[in-house]
């Protein structure tokens, strides 16, 4: 190879290395865009309310009922409201017989049988299991944002003098969990009433 041929192949060689280190800060036309997604996560938050309901005490908040008869009809209306700020929710009630002094039910299950039976649910809610449950959702957006299960408890007449004196304790207890993403259980009995819900740990709202 002559040094002519050399020399150019060296200049040709160099001027690539040179190109691939310029080539680093070439300039072309470009565009770039950012956005910032924030992700704020709703809530689920309502009240559980009676008529004619006063704090005691004890720190519990419900009504006394005293010198009841077989018979009597006891005005009662548990009434669960959804908060205005708060995501569409399924609703549904628990009710228990349990004396908080000594743990255990003032009824025989043979009694709440008997005292549930006479129940008049309103519209909308059915009783399934241990729960009565509310077959729409509380949604803000639709302007139904409160229900009430039933608006009475009548005492039996079958109740006599075993039952004279005695006391006892109806706890109702509310639950609402978010709607969406929510899986329920319905009836395939036509009327498409929810009778279950899928498994969920309840907390106390913060």
């Amino acid at each position: 190879m002559t040094k002519k041929k050399k020399a150019a192949l060296l200049i040709s060689s160099l001027a690539l290395i040179a190109v691939i280190v310029v080539g680093g800060t070439l300039a072309y036309f470009t565009s770039q865009d950012t956005r910032e997604n924030i992700v704020t996560l709703g809530k689920v938050e309502g009240t559980l309310t009676e008529t004619g309901e006063n704090g005691r005490d004890d720190g519990t908040t419900g009504k006394d009922y005293p010198n009841v008869m077989p018979g009597d009809v006891l005005a009662k209306d548990p009434t669960i409201t959804l908060d205005s700020e708060s995501a569409p929710a399924y609703v549904r009630v628990q009710i228990d017989y349990i004396n908080p002094a000594t743990g255990e039910s003032d009824l025989t299950d043979a009694q709440i049988a008997e005292l549930e039976s006479a129940l008049k649910l309103n519209a909308g809610w059915r009783k399934s299991g241990d729960y009565y449950y509310y077959n729409q959702t509380l949604d803000n957006d639709t302007e139904r944002t409160t229900t009430t299960v039933f608006n009475e408890v009548t005492i039996p007449k079958t109740w006599g003098n075993e039952f004279a004196e005695k006391t006892f304790h109806m706890n109702v207890k509310a639950q609402l969990v978010q709607s969406d993403n929510f899986n329920v259980q319905r009836a395939d009995d036509g009327s498409g009433d929810i009778i279950g819900w899928e498994n969920v740990e309840f907390e106390q709202q913060q």
